[in-house]
């Protein structure tokens, strides 16, 4: 497979100089009702570049009918149907590139230079963020929102233009770290971390009355309503707090976090189980007793029913649990 595409490289470069790449964005955004067209989901550079640059990739009102949660997926095979070039004179990047909405740019550009300039210039490094952080926590546009230090602002404007962009989340935390890097061909033409403090608007369980350290979590004592949260944080949902207890005193007001509750037991002190124990691409099953409490997830220690020696598995949800041979401890 190698050698067949260095075959091609080296024909479309032999034959025709440099061959024309296509290199699929990973986000992009147009206003809507405009077509979709190549330079908008791609970047495209070599010697025939002026000629596919306009080409419509899907139209405008087919687009909006592809809107799933905010984004439409336009595919590297969608792209290459609408070049009309050799495959030897084309080499294309990518998979998949999500496509979003934005209102239409005034048509004024009297209203004063900064509108020009936006209009001009195009999305900037701010915006490349936004779209990466909309796709990894999967939400829309309106559920999110995103500020940061004064000393990222120039490089949080700094225009992307013709360049490939890369967004890499370092981490998840009250300030995420994210890196930016731009390429220009193979240059790179930006590269930045920068921290950013981001908020998810979520449904989120409020506390009503007062909930005791250890008390269990009845459906009276909270409600749900949506609330900005930091996305750091992980809220319970309702299959969480159904039956849970709380580790912690919960006040009226505050939110409960999946880190405040914690799941009954679903195993019992003399309970049967049937554990499967998995030994290579062998599963087998046997009937043990539970000789501890646990939850779902905890690793307890087991008594075979029909004798033989003790051992620990991890339990998977009421009256099963896994014991994997080569992770036995």
């Amino acid at each position: 497979m190698i050698r067949q595409l260095l075959i091609v490289l080296f024909a479309a470069c032999t034959a025709f100089g440099q061959p024309t790449s296509i290199t699929l964005r990973d986000t992009a955004r147009v206003e809507i009702g405009r077509d979709v067209q190549v330079r908008d989901v791609a970047v495209v550079e070599g010697p025939r570049a002026a000629e596919v640059l306009d080409r419509c990739v899907i139209a405008g009102d087919v687009l909006g009918k592809r809107i799933v949660r905010g984004w439409a997926p336009v595919s590297l095979a969608e792209v290459r149907a609408v070049i009309d070039l050799p495959e030897t004179e084309v080499l294309l990047r990518g998979s998949v590139c999500r496509v979003g909405l934005v209102a239409t740019r005034p048509a004024n550009t009297s209203e004063g230079g900064d509108a020009l300039r936006s209009a001009v210039s195009g999305p900037r490094v701010l915006d490349a963020i936004v779209d990466r952080l909309l796709l990894e926590f999967d939400v829309s546009s309106d559920d999110l929102r995103l500020t940061y230090s004064e000393r990222y602002e120039a490089g949080m404007r700094a225009p992307i233009g013709p360049c490939t962009v890369e967004v890499h989340p370092l981490g998840l935390s009250a300030e995420m770290p994210v890196s930016v890097t731009l390429y220009d061909g193979e240059r790179i033409a930006f590269s930045q971390s920068m921290r950013v403090r981001v908020e998810i608007r979520r449904p989120v369980a409020v506390v009503d009355r007062l909930i005791e350290r250890r008390a269990k979590v009845e459906a009276g004592q909270y409600h749900f309503e949506s609330r900005w949260i930091s996305a750091a944080e992980s809220p319970a949902t309702a299959s969480q707090l159904e039956g849970a207890e709380a580790r912690s005193t919960l006040e009226p007001g505050e939110v409960i976090l999946a880190r405040h509750v914690e799941s009954p037991f679903v195993v019992r002190r003399g309970d049967m189980v049937t554990v499967r124990v998995v030994s290579g691409s062998i599963v087998a099953k046997l009937s043990a007793r539970a000789l501890s409490d646990a939850r779902d997830g905890d690793r307890i220690a087991f008594e075979p029913i029909n004798g033989g020696p003790r051992f620990h598995a991890r339990v998977n949800g009421a009256g099963k649990a896994v014991l994997n041979s080569s992770q036995e401890r």
